[in-house]
């Protein structure tokens, strides 16, 4: 089954409009029939129009050619905002479809269970939605997850098993045990930095004020 097509339909990319769908090419992609400002019309693939390579006809882009060159120039395509919402919900729409079979009634009825935040640590998305998360051997969609849940999900391949002892790890470190004292390294990811902060039994802000004294 090929894949369905966003609806570009009323749509401006540049100086085009598209008017109405256009005849698919022998490769499957989508075309649809766009007029120019001028009046001129002709048929454009799906791609071309959203990623700006075709903004105008051949008449307007040879008379642009012939102008001088403007510094001050800007993008001739650029999408307005409802032009953006709509790309949001027939593609948030579609993938949600072809990917997990899901319609966004159902992302929005377990979004809504999961009282709007992520199922494992807790917190609300920021600027990126949730993402839905499911069994990459049964296909079995499982729920929605932050972006950091969900790409650790795929680290940890799905285990249980792994998850917990990482658990019991970080309640029991096994340094302490081994050294029989607790050591204290670099506050942040272990990298060479401009100041060198190390932790203390104080706690990281009496350390980073240290820090200064003893880097």
């Amino acid at each position: 089954m090929g894949r369905r097509a966003i609806n570009l339909l009323g749509m401006k990319f540049g100086k085009w409009t598209v008017i109405e769908r256009a005849e698919s090419k022998t490769n499957g992609s989508a075309c649809w029939l766009c007029r120019c400002k001028c009046g001129n019309e002709r048929t454009v693939e799906a791609n071309n129009l959203r990623i700006g390579g075709s903004k105008q006809c051949r008449d307007c882009s040879h008379l642009a050619l012939s102008l001088p060159i403007n510094l001050k120039a800007v993008r001739v395509y650029k999408a307005d905002a409802t032009q953006r919402e709509r790309y949001k919900t027939t593609g948030t729409k579609l993938r949600l479809w072809m990917l997990y079979r899901l319609t966004p009634e159902e992302y929005d009825k377990i979004l809504k269970y999961q009282s709007g935040v992520c199922a494992c640590c807790g917190k609300p998305p920021k600027r990126i939605r949730l993402a839905v998360d499911h069994c990459h051997t049964s296909g079995r969609i499982r729920g929605l997850l932050c972006w950091p849940c969900n790409h650790a999900l795929g680290i940890l391949r799905d285990s249980p098993e792994t998850a917990v002892r990482l658990g019991n790890y970080l309640s029991n470190p096994t340094a302490p045990l081994a050294l029989q004292r607790e050591t204290y390294g670099l506050i942040g990811k272990a990298k060479r930095k401009k100041k060198m902060v190390y932790g203390s039994p104080e706690g990281p802000i009496k350390a980073a004020k240290k820090a200064g004294k003893n880097p």
